[in-house]
């Protein structure tokens, strides 16, 4: 048996992110492009949710580079260039075509408004003026953006108060987070819309994802070993719970499932060598709900490969946006 601990730097996480990109922009583009999923193939879809994956890995990670460094202005710096760079691309890219292709609706003021909300924090908001382009909402996916700064910060001091800590600290929060997620879906019944529309746009129910990685990272040594042998076992369990659906409707994001898919994620990329160089996912998040409303408003939609055409100018804006945007923030990230 190999007990030599990996290197958290050698891993297959890029591919891993592909897929979780790839099930993002299936499941829009089977929504709005009017191509139903083939039975059998939901379930599947569903159990391996983009967003939580990202947020587990992402949790991961950031607790991984906060080992190396303490300073918050130095953290934030680095955050900022790799989300908000890639993300300014897409946001002015979406704005032309809109204005190409739907500007007789535009009413000017609010649709700066939202351009400078989808440039930050509040992705989640679009204006009346806009409702009738697409689908409805311009790059809807966005709104994980503004989670993620938040959970970002609070991960931040988070890691301040419970590294290197006793594991009481890690199992309080991360229960508290549990609590918060599973009592998300009753709250959608007792608040009035708009608050708990701008509930689920705090990082509150999702933390807990987050915080599931930051413990996988700070127990790394401890239970990598255990990961690699059980993710099969896992990928089982995630797939049987998924099909019999025993947890839906509890909580945004299922806790069994999820935990599951912690377990997968980590212990695949540390087992399983598929090397890609290049992370892509990013852009594909980004620009897949521009290509796909742009689609929608030229009435192409409802046949199956029109789903491949999206994919395929969706990866090319994804890869040029990588190439050129994203080597630069690349660039000035590692002189920071």
């Amino acid at each position: 048996m190999n007990t030599i601990i990996p290197d958290k730097k050698e891993n297959y996480f890029h591919f891993i992110r592909l897929l979780a990109a790839l099930q993002v922009f299936y499941g829009h583009a089977s929504e709005h492009l009017f191509v139903p999923m083939p039975s059998g193939i939901k379930e599947i879809w569903w159990a391996f949710r983009g967003v939580p994956i990202f947020f587990l890995l992402s949790g991961f990670l950031i607790w991984n580079s906060l080992e190396r460094q303490t300073s918050f202005i130095t953290y934030c710096k680095k955050r900022l260039l790799r989300l908000y760079p890639e993300l300014w691309g897409g946001v002015i890219l979406n704005a032309v075509i809109m204005l190409l292709i739907y500007r007789e609706q535009i009413a000017v003021v609010p649709f700066l408004i939202f351009q400078l909300t989808q440039a930050t924090v509040l992705q989640f908001w679009t204006p009346d003026c806009l409702r009738g382009y697409g689908c409805g909402t311009p790059n809807g996916a966005l709104w994980t953006v503004g989670v993620m700064v938040q959970c970002y910060i609070v991960i931040y001091f988070l890691h301040r108060i419970l590294h290197n800590k006793k594991g009481i600290g890690f199992i309080v929060v991360l229960l508290a987070g549990i609590a918060v997620n599973i009592g998300a879906m009753p709250l959608k019944g007792i608040l009035p819309e708009i608050l708990y529309k701008l509930f689920t746009q705090t990082c509150l129910p999702y933390l807990w994802l987050f915080i599931v990685g930051a413990i996988l990272c700070e127990y790394f040594d401890k239970v990598i070993f255990v990961l690699k042998k059980y993710w099969i076992l896992s990928l089982i369990i995630l797939l049987l719970v998924s099909l019999s659906g025993i947890e839906d409707g509890i909580g945004i994001y299922g806790m069994i499932q999820s935990l599951m898919l912690g377990v997968i994620i980590i212990g695949f990329g540390y087992s399983v060598k598929i090397p890609i160089q290049h992370d892509f996912s990013y852009g594909i998040f980004i620009y897949h709900m521009v290509v796909i409303n742009g689609m929608v408003e030229f009435g192409i939609y409802g046949k199956w490969y029109q789903i491949v055409i999206a994919l395929v100018i969706t990866v090319i804006l994804a890869g040029l946006s990588y190439g050129t945007i994203g080597y630069l923030s690349r660039r000035a990230k590692r002189q920071v």
